[in-house]
């Protein structure tokens, strides 16, 4: 919940960190969470097109990259990509394995991958994870940026939810959106 807390202060700064991963973030001695590596970040809602990064490459980490970051226009991103790679994270935090393996997969072929695969059932590696949390991580690493939460702040308030055992909101796709 820090973790988010520290992102969303970003967001609220109008600041998109686009490379969320566990080596940008910092837990101090006292346990406070610290996110750190800003150098690919972005403005958002912003008419100027940073110079830095106007070339249209990819910018991020493709292992922890939105299915967005992978497109056309890598900077045609938005709040939810950093909450989609929060997603990813919390997905290896649950199951101690990311949700691809690009490991030996040629650098041209990984976009596509985090584009169009869609990640194992967490449940299927851990039968004993909640389906909250099941619901919760297919909330925030749907492909589409619409059917992700938000915001982080939503994505944290669900977390929040489901620690104190309330109803999450988080729910499956419905299957007019598995049609689409």
């Amino acid at each position: 919940l820090l973790v988010c807390e520290a992102v969303q202060y970003g967001h609220g700064r109008g600041v998109i960190h686009r490379d969320l991963k566990p080596t940008n973030i910092l837990i101090t001695d006292s346990g406070r969470p610290k996110v750190i590596d800003f150098g690919v970040a972005m403005l958002a809602e912003t008419d100027e097109e940073d110079e830095l990064h106007a070339s249209g490459k990819f910018v991020g980490t493709f292992q922890w990259a939105s299915p967005e970051q992978c497109g056309e226009d890598p900077h045609d991103v938005d709040i939810r990509t950093d909450v989609y790679s929060l997603g990813v994270i919390l997905y290896q935090l649950r199951v101690n394995q990311l949700p691809y393996d690009l490991k030996g997969v040629p650098i041209h072929q990984a976009p596509g991958i985090v584009r169009k695969k869609t990640p194992k059932n967490v449940r299927s590696i851990d039968p004993s994870i909640s389906i909250e949390t099941e619901k919760i991580l297919a909330k925030s690493l749907a492909k589409e940026r619409e059917l992700r939460y938000e915001s982080v702040a939503e994505l944290a308030m669900d977390i929040r939810r489901f620690i104190n055992d309330q109803p999450i909101h988080a729910t499956p796709p419905t299957s007019m959106h598995r049609l689409v």
